[in-house]
């Protein structure tokens, strides 16, 4: 009777282990899409969440009707440890249609706050910081679900 006892919370722990380690293995993988909340949500933590999330993160140039070039920005790729990787520099095509979402984000000195609100196409233009929600086509450029504007706010 001992042993079975035994045996059992053995066999209850091990499923605990097994169960916790198998639901966050991946919660941190940007290129599961399943993670990633959808395009017309805004379900960021804060700024950072917000910058983080986005596929790529850079300033435009070339503003057409159908598309821009992005330069990226070095703090587009920090790691959660603060470091940063010179991964993706030079300059990314991004493709939007008429379903891409386009959105401003204000964001406060802070760092942490922001708010956002409905944009257009039309307000895009170079000079502008983006950041970009998509997928990478076979020609490497990004067809853009979702295009965020950014505006800094110091006051």
């Amino acid at each position: 009777m001992k042993k079975c006892i035994v045996s059992l919370y053995v066999i209850i722990c091990l499923g605990i282990f097994l169960f916790a380690g198998c639901a966050s293995a991946d919660t941190n993988d940007k290129t599961n899409k399943e993670k990633k909340a959808p395009a017309g949500e805004d379900a960021f933590a804060n700024a950072n969440d917000m910058f983080k999330s986005a596929d790529l993160c850079g300033t435009v140039n070339g503003c057409s009707d159908t598309g821009c070039t992005i330069a990226p920005l070095p703090f587009s790729s920090i790691e959660d440890d603060g470091t940063s990787s010179s991964e993706g520099v030079g300059s990314n095509d991004i493709i939007y249609t008429d379903e891409t979402i386009f959105q401003k984000a204000r964001v406060d000195s802070d760092g942490n706050t922001y708010s956002i609100s409905d944009g257009g196409k039309n307000e895009l233009k170079d000079g502008d910081i983006i950041l970009c929600f998509g997928n990478l086509q076979a020609d490497d450029a990004y067809l853009a679900e979702k295009i965020i504007m950014i505006e800094f706010n110091y006051d």
